[in-house]
């Protein structure tokens, strides 16, 4: 079940709000897409469709901390704090291993529960991902079916994202994680960015090591992912 900005149940959700269902059933996922249209008052009355909805848990997506204090305003906490990382691309590195498009995202969510584990993202949070930016990429490396690394890059204007990066953790220290970033890098140059932002778990060390080895600096301030009891 997925909730839109339509009305659902009799109940219509604001323009700033796109949500979908979590794979506990009283658990919504909510993405902001207009962050600043929000204000503690609409938060709340989202809050309130969502809880008429039926659901008890609404989790965020990973916001600045400024549009997070509006959330937290209208009674959300911090579940989670993420790292933010960054760099220019005006150098990017040369041209790695291989990549392929990847149309199937079913064997993609495979392996980011392999990966991510409790953390994974479902279809349609995959579909939120490459949906997050007017211009998107999805690659992967290794059989259609069964892939061992993908990587979800974007482009808004002059700023690129690294979305998601996963690969399988039988198939790590191949260089596989390293080639998806780098094709993402070079893509996200083509399109015209001028520097690319990636946030990653505060203790996932190999992907902090990765990230500083392709250049990407710690920013001094990092994402929140919020929650509220509904």
């Amino acid at each position: 079940m997925a909730v839109r900005t339509s009305p659902a149940d009799g109940h219509a959700l604001p323009d700033w709000a796109r949500t979908r269902a979590g794979t506990d059933p009283g658990t919504v996922h909510l993405t902001v897409v207009d962050p600043g249209a929000v204000t503690p008052d609409a938060a709340q009355v989202c809050a309130g469709v969502l809880a008429g909805l039926g659901y008890r848990l609404v989790l965020t997506n990973a916001m600045a901390p400024g549009d997070a204090d509006v959330f937290i305003a209208a009674g959300f906490t911090i579940r989670e704090s993420l790292d933010l990382l960054g760099r220019s691309l005006d150098s990017v590195p040369p041209r790695g291993a291989r990549t392929r498009r990847a149309v199937d995202l079913r064997p993609v969510a495979a392996l980011d529960r392999r990966a991510f584990g409790a953390r994974a993202l479902d279809v349609p949070a995959l579909r939120d991902a490459i949906d997050a930016t007017p211009t998107s990429r999805l690659r992967a490396v290794g059989p259609r079916p069964a892939p061992l690394g993908y990587a979800i890059a974007g482009v808004a204007g002059s700023r690129a994202y690294i979305q998601r990066l996963a690969v399988d953790p039988d198939a790590r220290r191949q260089g596989i994680a390293r080639a998806l970033l780098t094709d993402g890098l070079r893509w996200a140059r083509r399109r015209g960015a001028s520097a690319v932002l990636v946030n990653t778990h505060r203790d996932n060390d190999a992907a902090r090591t990765l990230y500083e080895s392709a250049g990407f600096v710690l920013l001094p301030r990092g994402l929140h992912v919020l929650e509220r009891t509904l």
